[in-house]
This record gives structure tokens, sequence and C-alpha cells, in this order.
């Protein structure tokens, strides 16, 4: 790795140097919704040189401090890293903020959360001379073509039900060819079935409690109202699955829309939910190249910018999204959606997503900067 960071060469008798230099003090602010593997990230901050803070947050402190206590700070004992190298605090998250944004000692803030507060953040950071690396929410799309494995991208598709919505890089909207837009919704109401809520100890359970699951069904009813069709799902659940009023689970929920030219005026696929629910725009009957034409112009227009996925068999359709997607921070292309792998982005877009300065991947390079000797 450090030979990654610094390059050298000569050049007329004299040495070159080239290499990333620590910001200093990173301060992390993980999520609610998946605090341990976000707080795993200042690792990455600490292998560039800084040093970290990282605030546990108070509903959900447990895993955040046991990964830094048991994982992260004995390696940095066997290391003889200095006192002082690896902070935690479990604290209230404005005034934890706040105090950060006013200390001279914090060089950069990486912020975790929503795009309305984390954009307001952004600019506090900018004023106060932080810098400021966002993974705000995604608004994730998937694309399905005439010609793709509908099995497979309709498994995909149901990713969106992981944790009952409530992850930001779970698919948000499905833009499909009216082609294959019949067989892909009854492959998808089909693999919904075996979707269930339950307890965290039981095997293949993937929908998780829903808090605050009024916004749910009024983006529901929006979409309704506007036209859209209920495919599968609309209510509330109890742990065993029964439809009632009470509930705290929420079925898994997939809506019908006909027209990319009035999709976004639907709140469900202009906005991420973060609920199980997601809607597939069915486009318009066009030729195969204005169809792929405006696939790519909804894409790219989109607001956020996490990831996005394609599935199609066409090498053409395939190396047209590969060089004309600009949007988003990662690209995959049939494959699970929210699949991790080896060397590939995990986090970090554009837009709503990641802010003014972009991406949050590879936080090595986001918390050092270059310096020519």
């Amino acid at each position: 790795y450090a030979k990654q960071m610094r390059v050298e060469k000569e050049y007329n008798g004299r040495r070159l140097i080239l290499h990333r230099q620590p910001d200093g003090v990173v301060a992390f602010n993980p999520p609610q919704n998946a605090p341990l593997p976000s707080a795993a990230l200042c690792v990455l901050a600490l292998m560039a040189g800084n040093s970290v803070v990282v605030r546990a947050p108070r509903s959900i402190a447990l895993s955040t401090m046991w990964l830094l206590r048991d994982i992260v700070a004995p390696l940095l004992e066997e290391m003889d890293a200095p006192a002082g190298v690896l902070n935690a605090v479990c604290s209230n998250p404005k005034q934890t903020m706040d105090r950060w944004i006013a200390d001279p000692l914090i060089n950069d803030i990486f912020y975790i959360g929503g795009s309305q507060e984390g954009l307001r953040f952004e600019q506090s950071c900018v004023a106060h001379g932080k810098k400021p690396i966002l993974e705000l929410a995604g608004n994730d799309g998937i694309v399905v073509w005439k010609d793709a494995d509908v099995k497979w991208a309709a498994e995909a598709i149901t990713e969106a039900f992981y944790g009952s919505g409530q992850i930001c890089m779970v698919p948000n909207y499905v833009l499909v060819h009216p082609d294959v837009a019949e067989r892909l919704i009854a492959e998808v109401k089909e693999q919904v079935k075996g979707i269930k809520p339950g307890l965290p100890e039981e095997e293949d359970v993937l929908l998780s409690p829903v808090r605050r699951s009024e916004r749910f069904f009024r983006l529901l009813r929006q979409a309704l109202d506007n036209g859209a069709e209920l495919v599968t799902g609309g209510n509330r659940t109890e742990v065993d699955g029964t439809v009632s009023e009470t509930g705290v689970f929420l079925q898994p929920t997939v809506v019908r829309v006909d027209g990319l030219d009035r999709a976004r005026t639907y709140d469900v696929v202009r906005e991420e939910t973060f609920f199980p629910l997601i809607p597939i725009v069915v486009a318009e009957r066009d030729s195969d190249d204005a169809l792929l034409e405006s696939f790519l112009q909804f894409v790219n227009s989109n607001d956020y910018g996490l990831r996005n996925s394609l599935w199609s068999r066409s090498d053409h359709v395939v190396e047209t999204f590969v060089r004309r997607t600009v949007n988003g921070g990662l690209l995959k292309v049939n494959d699970s959606h929210i699949g991790f792998l080896p060397y590939l982005p995990s986090h970090g877009g554009t837009g709503r997503t990641g802010g003014a300065f972009g991406e949050a991947n590879y936080p090595m390079l986001k918390t050092s900067h270059v310096q020519g000797v």
C-alpha cells in the first residue's frame, strides 16, 4: 500500500517524489441503519496515516464499539500506534457535529445520512474550512433490456426488500423494455412470495421492522392516485405474516408505472423511499435505438447517484451503458445490485448522494492530499 501512495522518478539528475500525505484528524459519523460496516471505513483513513474519532449512534452503539475495541484497537497495538490514533464516543449527533465543525483540530468529517441534512452539513463544513466527505441517500436504478435473463434480473430487483429497503444501496426503481415487461413483473411477483418477516435469529428472513411507516402509505397512495398499478403488497403485517393494521412490518410492495415521460412525476420513482417499495417503470414502445437513448437519459438525469445496474445479453447495449452512464459511483452489469466485489467501490456517488465534491469511495484517498517534492 505504501508503494501505491508514493511514486519516485529521476529526471535530469533530480529526484522527484509524488506522494499522499494524511489530512490529520478525521471524524466519522456512521448511520443507525448500518453502523458497523460504515464505522469500519475509518480503518481506511487510519491506513492513510490519519487519526480518527468515531461517533457511535446512541440507539445502536454496541456493534460500533465492539468493532473499534475488539478488532481495530488490538491491530493498532500490535503496530505500536501512538495513543490517540483511534477514538470513539457515544453521543448526541447534532451536538457532536457542531463541536467537530468548530474544533480547529478536526480536518475532515465523514458524514453518512440523509441528503437534505447532509448537503446543509457540507455547506457548514466548507464555511469552517473542513473537508466534507459525504455518503448520503441513493435512488438506484435497474435497467432490464429485452434480452435480459428475466429470472436473475427479478432476483436482483427483489434485493430492494433487504432490510425492508432501509439500506441506501438497494434498488429504488426499475426501467424495463416493453417486450419483456409482463414476464419480468410476473417473475418479480412470484419471487416476492418467498420474502417474509421474522425474528433476527431465523434463517432467510429479509424483512425488518419499519418505524414511521406513515410515509410509505402516503407514497403508495400518491402513486396509485396518479395511475400506477399495485402489483403486490401494500399492507402492514405481524411477524407471522398476518395482515394487520398495527403490524410493525410492511409487505414487499411493487407498483407498475407506465411510461418514462411521466415516471418522475411520482415521488416513489424520483426519491429514495427507504421502504420495501419499488416501482417498475414500463417504457413506451419505440425503436430499440430510441429506447436505449431514453433509458440512458433517464439514468443520467437522476438527482442522486449511488449505484445503477443493467441486465442485457447484447454487447452493444452493455458497451453503450458502460461508456455513457456517468451518473453514480458504481455500475453493475448482469450481477447482484447490492453485492460487493473485490477492488470495486462499495460506497460513494454523485449528485445528492455525494454532494458537490463527489463520491466517498476509497477513503484512503479522500482523507489524504497530494504533495510533490
